[in-house]
């Protein structure tokens, strides 16, 4: 047949392209594969005497209590985190931020042409390296959050399970808050966010982030005054973690941070 290495749907950005879907598509495993390679797995792990049911011993074995471990850890992440997203504090902060959280949302959008924005696992990682989040947190947690994130929303409103649309987003800046500041012991969960919405204004303002998503002078993520006075008294001389980013203008004291205007 013809050689179609050189089609259209080549090319070093294939994301949104036909070529792109169908060429993901064909890595994906099947359930009949991925059935195989858990076998090959169990086959490999398990002691060479034990040749009847080693994929059962290896299921009961490895399978089902690392499946109890992981949804019980994401289970108490996402329990805790719809909490406090009901308290009063907090929704004020969401409330003031919505538009920026818009913002920043839509910036790291897959396309949806065909219906609503979402995010994927791929633009979970785009904004937590533009925010300097993969390094402190890590991919795999960041990753946890987003399908936390992800399935709630589908179990809630029906949307596709493995994507996230702008309702789900608020939720994962609260998960998100809770895993960062780790040295922050003594604040609150509203605290917490308010810090992370600190620290993502400073990063947002500086660089291409900002002139991307039309800032000017102003702030992504406006916060309400009370938080922000509350946040400046308990934190003053914290660095927040901005300390690990190595650009100049963001390496700076908690105190000089908000004297200056972002």
């Amino acid at each position: 047949g013809p050689d179609r290495r050189g089609s259209v749907s080549a090319g070093p950005d294939r994301r949104g392209s036909v070529g792109a879907s169908k060429s993901t598509n064909s890595k994906l495993m099947t359930v009949e594969t991925f059935m195989k390679a858990l076998q090959d797995i169990a086959r490999r792990c398990m002691p060479p005497e034990d040749v009847s049911g080693v994929f059962e011993d290896f299921c009961q074995k490895v399978i089902i209590p690392l499946n109890e471990v992981l949804l019980s850890s994401r289970s108490e992440e996402l329990s805790r985190a719809l909490e406090i997203s009901i308290t009063d504090g907090v929704r004020r902060l969401m409330s003031a931020a919505a538009p920026g959280l818009e913002k920043l949302f839509l910036s790291y959008t897959v396309d949806g042409s065909q219906r609503r924005p979402f995010w994927n696992a791929e633009s979970v990682s785009r904004f937590s390296t533009d925010f300097d989040f993969l390094s402190e947190v890590g991919n795999l947690p960041l990753q946890r959050m987003f399908q936390d994130c992800s399935h709630h929303e589908s179990n809630t409103t029906g949307s596709v399970d493995g994507e996230m649309t702008l309702t789900g987003l608020p939720l994962m800046m609260i998960m998100l808050a809770q895993k960062i500041h780790t040295s922050q012991a003594n604040s609150s969960p509203e605290e917490r966010v308010t810090n992370l919405f600190r620290r993502i204004n400073a990063v947002g303002s500086t660089g291409a982030f900002g002139f991307r998503v039309g800032l000017g002078q102003d702030q992504l993520l406006p916060l309400p005054k009370s938080a922000d006075n509350e946040v400046q008294t308990r934190t003053r001389g914290s660095t927040f973690g901005l300390e690990k980013r190595g650009s100049p203008e963001v390496d700076m004291a908690w105190s000089d941070l908000v004297q200056k205007p972002l």
